[in-house]
This record gives C-alpha cells, sequence and structure tokens, in this order.
C-alpha cells in the first residue's frame, strides 16, 4: 500500500451525528489534502496486528471528532493497543470534544482524565502536530492540564462545502415544517423525560398549524422509556421519525425541515451549517461547548446543583440515582417560544450572525488540515 494516506479511527455506529462528522471529515480532507488517501477503521475495536502494520505504515493515525475527551478515554473509548508504543506514527485528534454532564462553564477547569487517558493524550501532545477541539471548552479542558499542542478548530460538522462561501446570502424562509430532536437524558432521568413531554406536546400546540415532527437520532428501540414516548407520540397523533445509522437519513431529514429545536448538538450543527434556524437545549457539556462556538438560540435544560456532603453520603451507600443534581430548568418552554418569536420579527438576526461565525471557523479548520503530516 502507498504510504500516503492518513487512517481514520471513527466512531460511525447507530447515531446519525457520527456519522455526518465522518462524512464531513473525509470531504473536506479529500478537497484540502488531496495529496494523501483516506483508510478508516472504527475506534471502538482494539487495533488488531494486521492493522497496527497498516497503521504503522500511514503518515498519520487521526482521532476523529465525537466526545473523545473522556476521563476514560483510553482505553474505553479508544482502546486502541495495550502498549501505546506500538503505534509509530503520530496520533492527532481532528475535532474532538469533552463530556461532563455539568453544564457549568467552570467545570472544563477541574476536569479529571484518568491516568491512561493522561499517557495518551500526552503521547498525542508529543506528536509533533497540532490536534483539534470542536469547542473552546475542550480546549479549556486541555489548557488546564498543561496540553498546549492543541487548537479549536470546531466540529467538521459545521462545514457544509456546498454552502461555506454562500452562508451570508442564505434567505431564512418562511416557518412551514418544525421539527423536535429527542436527546438521551430522558432514559436516564426523569426530570428530562417529563421536560422533554412538556416540551414536545407544547410545541406541537404552538406549532398546531405548521407540520411538526419529532426525530430520533439513536434507533428507535424498546427501552421503556422510549416505547413510553412513542406510545404518548402516537396517543397525540404526533408524526416521528427515525433518522438513526447514516448521515444521508440527517441530511435528507432537516433539508426538508425550516426550524429545528431539541436535544442533539449534531441536529443543530447542521442547521447552523446550512443556514436554517435551529434552537439547541444543552443537557450536557456538548451542548454548553457549542454555545461557546455559535451562540445563537441555545439553553441550558437543567440548573445543575452540587450535592451535599450529607447527600453525598447517602447515595455511596444507597442505589439512588445522583440525578437530583439535575433540576430541570423553569420556564424553558416560554424561553424557547418568545425567543424564537423574536428572531422572526427581527429577521433572524442571531441565527444569521451564525454564519459569518463558521466561514471564520472554516478557516481555522484548513489551517489543522494543511499542516498535517
Amino acid at each position: 500500500m502507498n504510504k500516503e494516506y492518513y487512517v481514520l479511527l471513527i466512531n460511525s455506529r447507530k447515531n446519525s451525528g457520527d456519522h455526518l462528522i465522518r462524512v464531513r471529515a473525509t470531504e473536506l480532507l479529500k478537497k484540502h489534502r488531496q495529496d494523501r488517501t483516506l483508510v478508516e477503521m472504527n475506534n471502538w475495536e482494539p487495533i488488531s496486528d494486521e492493522n497496527l502494520i497498516t497503521i504503522n505504515n500511514a503518515k498519520a493515525a487521526i482521532l476523529l471528532g465525537g466526545p473523545g475527551l473522556r476521563q476514560d478515554s483510553y482505553p474505553n473509548v479508544y482502546p486502541l493497543r495495550k502498549n501505546l508504543d506500538d503505534i509509530t506514527v503520530p496520533i492527532i485528534m481532528l475535532g474532538t470534544g469533552y463530556r461532563d454532564m455539568n453544564t457549568l462553564a467552570d467545570s472544563s477547569t477541574s476536569y479529571i482524565f484518568s491516568e491512561s487517558t493522561l499517557k495518551l493524550l500526552t503521547k498525542i501532545e508529543k506528536s509533533g502536530y497540532k490536534s483539534s477541539v470542536r469547542d473552546f471548552l475542550s480546549l479549556n479542558t486541555l489548557l488546564h492540564k498543561g496540553f498546549c499542542n492543541f487548537s479549536f478548530s470546531g466540529c467538521p460538522a459545521l462545514y457544509e462545502l456546498n454552502n461555506i462561501d454562500v452562508q451570508n446570502n442564505n434567505k431564512i424562509n418562511s416557518i412551514k415544517k418544525v421539527a423536535f430532536a429527542t436527546g438521551r437524558g430522558y432514559l436516564k432521568y426523569e426530570g428530562f423525560f417529563d421536560q422533554q413531554i412538556e416540551l414536545i406536546l407544547k410545541l406541537n400546540k404552538y406549532f398546531s398549524n405548521i407540520d411538526f415532527s419529532v426525530a430520533f437520532h439513536d434507533p428507535i428501540t424498546d427501552e421503556p422509556k422510549m416505547k413510553l414516548l412513542i406510545k404518548i407520540l402516537k396517543e397525540k397523533r404526533i408524526n416521528y421519525i427515525d433518522i438513526s445509522s447514516t448521515a444521508d437519513k440527517l441530511t435528507s431529514f432537516y433539508n426538508n425541515i425550516d426550524l429545528q429545536i431539541g436535544y442533539r448538538v449534531h441536529a443543530h450543527i447542521y442547521m447552523a451549517s446550512i443556514g436554517k434556524p435551529t434552537v439547541l437545549i444543552c443537557e450536557d457539556s456538548r451542548g454548553l461547548g457549542i454555545r461557546t462556538v455559535l451562540n445563537g438560540l441555545i439553553f441550558n435544560a437543567y440548573n445543575f446543583q452540587p450535592l451535599s456532603f450529607i447527600d453525598r453520603v447517602r447515595i455511596k451507600f444507597s442505589n439512588k440515582s445522583v440525578q437530583k443534581n439535575f433540576i430541570p430548568a423553569k420556564n424553558l418552554y416560554n424561553d424557547i417560544v418568545v425567543n424564537i418569536e423574536s428572531e422572526i420579527r427581527n429577521d433572524w438576526p442571531r441565527i444569521k450572525a451564525t454564519n459569518s461565525i463558521i466561514q471564520c471557523y472554516y478557516n481555522e479548520f484548513i489551517k489543522i488540515l494543511k499542516q498535517l503530516p
């Protein structure tokens, strides 16, 4: 095999947002690094001896997108090799981000990585090439741990090549179709489930004269909370759709939507990338990180309330969930509606502002690609 290639370690399984990252990233690399071909591997699988040969003959191994900056990134997110020194080519992160349930901005300064994850980050830091993150909270997390060979590039999914040079001319159409993107928190936290149901029912009523539907970015399964949600949607005759597993499902769906509201970061990113109105509800640090990048209409799903010492002791010796940390935000529906109404009255100033921001960040992403080996 010709050595002039990159190995992309990607996380494209069932989540349509992860597939979107893969598609957009490969498009960007093919455009700006035409001197390299691309070999894809699954990032959740340990690297076999055979694949190790392929990787070590590449110009670099690129850990692509997603919430790859986790406390347990190595080996739980990226199993890689038991001995990291088996990998002899530069390991580079591209557009990755950190994930924490805490949506307080200062939580990024105290985020704790495991010793094994720090070992991986140190190897990446010393690769001789810059790695990049998708948002400024992720960058802050790394800077506070002394990792300075990382910079901001944004998520690859932000950059729609057919739209990137014309975004400032985009005209926002009247709202005829609205989609609500379901989150993940409702599957675990009772407060999130109640909040999501309330939002869906109230928004469906608010947009009663408009085509309103609910989108699932992960596959619809027999998980009890998901089954209950589907049951309620059927009873209320609210349309819903599974857009999981491929980027095409996501893009073809949102291309026909005029306004997106919901918990999915990549629904928000995609709509922003094509210059359409979008509202993001942050259920963890991924959403808050995007707020540091795009601004726009972004709201916290909950308020974070640290547990008291007594509560922490009680939870440690019981089977109780720590969900009492997360207090669902009050008046969230009203916040969303009054801000959408304001945007419509004023011809979408915050939505249009993201167009120039994305163009600026696109230049930063190109810089990262150009400096790769």
